[in-house]
């Protein structure tokens, strides 16, 4: 992810230019869904350049915090201004039984005309790639560059969505766990993990998804993705264009 990092930075930087690092301390804003159900729940860093705002997006089963290293890092780098945020069933955005490719990127341009951003610089990992790369298609007015992390225009499904073994099989053990055993959310995690070990052997991806466990009510617990909107996402096959599509997206791009 450092060389990745690196990589972004340059690109963001431009052939010969130098940005210098800022020293000034960041103002975080924090929004969640409550003031505006439609829009998804988000982190703005605010910078002091003039440049065009930073947009990271995650991928499936993440959230905005799996940013909070490389946001940082990227507004010291470039004092931009940098907005994480959940995709929709995701972290604290809201659920919804729909989940398209072109809903994830009405999301984002919803999330843009929120706070007042007529342009950015869109990055997305995986999912948040194929959103990404979607949206500069879709809205090419409203991204200045584009960074797509792990991610590919072709047509993709459930059973080769990632390197790692199939999230799709993830999602289904995920939605088999029981958790009555159950009575401090450190406890749910251990048994989900327990529960998840046969379909999930790699312990880092175990990690990942058991940062999903949450507590409903009082030693009650569940998921705070939403698996069945998920699984459907994963089950269909998504094409962000194909020979006979004439959208284009002429702003620079690179793909890690």
């Amino acid at each position: 992810m450092q060389l990745k990092c690196v990589s972004m930075l340059k690109h963001l930087r431009g052939q010969g230019r130098h940005i210098k690092p800022a020293s000034a301390v960041f103002t975080s804003r924090f929004s969640s869904t409550a003031s505006n159900p439609n829009i998804v729940s988000h982190e703005l860093l605010e910078g002091t350049s003039n440049e065009a705002p930073i947009l990271l997006a995650h991928g499936v089963l993440g959230n905005r915090r799996n940013f909070n290293i490389l946001a940082k890092k990227l507004a010291k780098e470039t004092q931009r201004s940098i907005i994480t945020y959940d995709a929709r069933n995701h972290g604290n955005s809201f659920h919804s039984d729909i989940m398209g490719l072109e809903d994830l990127s009405k999301d984002a341009i919803n999330l843009l005309d929120e706070l007042k951003v007529e342009k950015c610089v869109f990055i997305g990992h995986s999912m948040g790639g194929r959103t990404a790369l979607y949206t500069a298609l879709s809205y090419p007015n409203r991204i200045e560059k584009l960074i797509s992390v792990d991610s590919s225009p072709g047509a993709i499904n459930g059973s080769n969505f990632t390197e790692r073994g199939s999230i799709l099989s993830y999602v289904e053990a995920m939605q088999n766990v029981n958790w009555d055993s159950a009575n401090t959310l450190s406890r749910a995690r251990n048994t989900a993990d327990e529960q998840l070990t046969n379909a999930v052997p790699n312990l880092s991806v175990r990690q990942f998804i058991l940062t999903n466990v949450e507590e409903s009510s009082p030693s009650n617990y569940k998921w705070r993705v939403n698996l069945d909107a998920i699984q459907r996402h994963l089950q269909c096959t998504h094409q962000i264009f194909d020979k006979n599509n004439s959208k284009t997206f002429d702003g620079k791009t690179l793909f890690l």
